[in-house]
């Protein structure tokens, strides 16, 4: 609940699953941030900096480690 999601208006069943979809993406942009802060907290960062949030949005994702068997 990172965005506030049951204060949203949007009604149409298309515009919410495209915002759920957006918020998702926020949400692991914000959790491969190496920093040592919470979800909320780096949200907040981002949107009081641009350069932090080009920081976010311009890094290079971390690949996925899969588990040897």
């Amino acid at each position: 609940m990172s965005f506030r999601e049951d204060d949203c208006r949007v009604r149409e069943a298309n515009a919410r699953e495209n915002l759920a979809v957006l918020r998702h993406i926020a949400i692991t942009r914000l959790k491969q941030d190496r920093a040592k802060l919470g979800i909320k907290t780096k949200r907040l960062k981002a949107g009081w900096s641009d350069s932090h949030l080009g920081e976010l949005h311009f890094q290079p994702p971390k690949p996925i480690r899969k588990n040897p068997h």
